[in-house]
């Protein structure tokens, strides 16, 4: 019975020895999977724990003496003084965080100087020069480019005009700037964030929270898929096509913002909201334009446009901030305009005037209601006041467009009104109707909007700002003179039986 519990015995132990070693021949293979996945710099490729000098073409597991290295661990890049010269750039298929010590450049000619794929963070307090012929400076796929710190330069040159680069450029994941400085100059977009997906669930856009980003582009500075916020750091865009594009809305809550643009310089597929910050526009066309609503709260405007201040083809809501525009036609217009009081001019008060065209202006005036500049004058005026937070530079302070508004006007049996059925009327403009009844019918009625106005046989709306109903409801004459009938006297009827002669 001993021997037998013995043995019973060693066999567990032996059992129990065999799981150890299973298990941590697991844990090995786990830890070899969780591996990070090999990187390639140039034609060079490099695993966890891989040194790469400048202008070496194979990996070691020690720092160069030199100095100036790449060195990959963990699925953090580290570039010290490193250099990279040639016809291909970085790329990683996995998560990639690099960090900047000393100076670092990447000259590629027939590559993406950093291309990614899942996700691309880069931090640090060095900096990175990044110049490429033809290809985009940083590109990342199905994840999102984030950048925290660190001096980055990118240049995009070109020799074929066929085929403008991207100085970043995102497909299918968010662009987070949170600091840092971030210059571009690039032969396409400076920026631009893709949305290959286009469903309901998945939006991408452009983040910037801190730092400094300074584009040149040819085309837009920033374009970003679906979603545009800036709540803080500087954001310059130099002579680019649009300075600032999203197809979706539009958000700017702090920072500085300084555009210089061909085209519009803030241009929102859906709607644009100011909360804050401070935003400068040089622009050859609108200053901004929203196609949907356009609310200004607070921040900061200065335009000067070639066109228009602010353009919206919403509601455009002024609830406060300062607005300093300048424009060759109107500062601002919408198809409906929302003014809170607190954006009276700081001296004077704004005046609504209907031009004869029907669209509705909003100018400055004094107290009493002089204009304080044509309507449609290009003379700059600035009302200033110094206890006062509000500044506007005014041609003309608002123009309200709107499509026209339909009157529609219907009868009963016993009349007509002129213009029967529905009219469309443009917006401000009056519009009258003309009433008139058959013969022994009268006016019973006249309703509009549903209300009585009274038996009128004409009626004038002033103004048209909506759409509007008139409806006459007729009822015969009971002051009308019946006709009499006028009875035709009866011919002479011959009896055949007789004749003539037979009376005679």
């Amino acid at each position: 019975m001993k021997h037998t519990i013995k043995k019973l015995s060693i066999w567990l132990l032996t059992a129990v020895l065999l799981v150890t070693a299973l298990a941590a021949l697991s844990l090995q293979a786990s830890a070899a999977d969780a591996a990070s996945t090999p990187i390639y710099i140039g034609s060079v490729q490099l695993s966890d724990g891989d040194y790469l000098a400048t202008d070496a073409d194979t990996p070691t597991e020690t720092k160069p003496a030199s100095g100036s290295y790449a060195f990959y661990n963990g699925g953090t890049l580290t570039l010290h003084d490193f250099t990279l010269t040639g016809d291909t750039g970085i790329g990683s298929d996995d998560p990639l965080t690099v960090v900047l010590e000393g100076k670092n450049v990447i000259n590629v000619t027939n590559d993406d100087g950093l291309e990614n794929d899942y996700g691309l963070t880069i931090k640090g307090s060095g900096s990175l020069t990044i110049t490429t012929m033809e290809y985009d400076g940083i590109e990342v796929d199905d994840g999102d480019l984030i950048i925290e710190s660190g001096t980055i330069t990118i240049t995009v040159l070109q020799t074929d005009p066929n085929f403008p680069a991207d100085g970043i450029d995102i497909t299918d994941g968010d662009i987070y700037i949170n600091g840092g400085t971030l210059t571009i100059v690039a032969t396409d977009h400076g920026i631009e964030s893709d949305n290959s997906i286009e469903d309901d669930e998945h939006f991408f856009g452009v983040y910037i929270n801190g730092g400094t980003v300074d584009i040149t582009a040819k085309d837009e500075g920033i374009d970003a898929e679906d979603s545009l916020e800036i709540k803080g750091g500087t954001v310059i865009v130099r002579d680019a096509d649009i300075g600032l594009d999203c197809g979706g809305n539009v958000l700017i809550e702090g920072g500085t913002i300084d555009i210089t643009s061909q085209d519009d310089g803030i241009e929102a597929s859906d709607a644009l909201t100011v909360n804050g910050g401070s935003i400068k526009i040089t622009s050859e066309y609108n200053a901004i334009e929203s196609y949907w609503d356009m609310t200004i709260n607070g921040g900061s405007i200065t335009a000067n446009a070639a066109v228009d201040g602010l353009a919206c083809y919403g509601t455009l809501t002024v609830n406060g901030g300062s607005l300093q525009i300048i424009a060759e036609d109107c500062a601002a217009w919408g198809l409906e305009i929302v003014l809170s009081p607190e954006v009276e001019p700081a001296f004077g008060k704004i005046v609504e005037e209907i031009a004869g065209d029907g669209t509705v202006w909003y100018y400055a005036a004094d107290k009493n209601g002089n204009p304080l500049t044509e309507v449609d004058s290009d003379v700059e005026v600035k009302l200033t006041n110094d206890t006062l937070n509000n500044t506007l530079w005014l041609p003309v302070l608002m123009k309200l467009y709107n499509t026209s508004l339909p009157i529609t006007a219907s009868t009963t049996e016993g009349g007509e009104i002129s213009g029967e059925g529905t009219k469309m009327v443009k917006y401000g403009r009056n519009y009258t109707y003309t009433i008139t009844p058959d013969e022994g019918y009268a006016i019973a009625d006249v309703l509009v909007n549903g209300k009585s106005v009274g038996a009128v046989s004409e009626y004038t709306f002033t103004k048209v700002r909506r759409a509007q109903v008139i409806e006459v409801i007729f009822a015969p004459d009971p002051e009308a003179v019946p006709e009499t009938p006028v009875e035709e006297p009866a011919d002479d009827i011959a009896d055949p039986m007789y004749s003539y002669e037979d009376i005679a």
